[in-house]
């Protein structure tokens, strides 16, 4: 897969985990994964906050304060299941490491 293909189905990805851990609706005029993930990016890759990059860190905040805890472990790990099917890690012990930055 060509690097522009990796790049747009890690956005996919990371879109599809931000929608289903927030029960936000994908595709919608609604602010959804989409819009969010577009001002997470940029405060990681600023290594700052939303509010400081976004007018619209409070309605994010809103969003994941609706969100059991549950809901955002569930959509993590189907998106590392989907991630990581083509290489049979079911069969093998693996240790997933996070930053929480």
């Amino acid at each position: 897969m060509s690097l522009i293909g990796r790049y747009i189905l890690s956005l996919h990805t990371l879109e599809k985990f931000t929608n289903d851990a927030l029960h936000l609706m994908h595709h919608s005029d609604n602010l959804n994964g989409f819009y969010y993930n577009k001002y997470l990016l940029k405060a990681a890759s600023a290594n700052t906050y939303v509010e400081t990059v976004s007018n619209k860190a409070d309605s994010l905040h809103l969003a994941i304060e609706r969100t059991e805890i549950k809901d955002i472990m569930d959509s993590m790990f189907s998106r590392i299941m989907a991630l990581t099917e083509p290489f049979n890690f079911s069969d093998k012990k693996i240790i997933l490491a996070f930053d929480y930055t």
